[in-house]
């Protein structure tokens, strides 16, 4: 299983950096037939899951890459067994009062992160 940020799910939001997170499913994965499907007559492998984080404008990579890890660990926990497999964030402090420069460094730290192309294989989820 793996999960990719998907660029066209981020944007600056309230202030904050908002991060879409596609989680895949691998061949061997519970549920793989569910969401490897025919579109426009090819066969695609199509996330269980799309979710979405805020984060301040100073989040890491680091920092990144271990929520999307995180949430795919929680989500995948909840899709073996059937049930619904959404993911709840903690509650996000919006800032008050958004200022163009914080609106700045949001779509500055956008930027970088649309260009690396952020994703990561996890070979074991309990």
């Amino acid at each position: 299983m793996y999960f990719e940020i998907n660029n066209s799910g981020c944007s600056e939001r309230k202030g904050m950096v908002q991060v879409r997170y596609d989680l895949f499913l691998d061949e061997q994965d519970y549920g793989y037939e569910k969401h490897y499907v025919k579109v426009d007559g090819k066969m695609q492998n199509n996330p269980f899951l799309c979710h979405f984080c805020q984060f301040e404008p100073s989040v890491t990579d680091e920092e990144l890459l271990f929520v999307g890890e995180l949430a795919m660990e929680l989500a995948y926990k909840a899709w073996k067994t059937d049930r619904p497999h959404g993911v709840i964030n903690q509650l996000v402090d919006f800032p008050l009062n958004v200022t163009s420069k914080r609106k700045k460094d949001c779509n500055d730290r956008l930027e970088k992160i649309k260009n690396k192309a952020l994703k990561k294989k996890v070979t074991r989820v309990s």
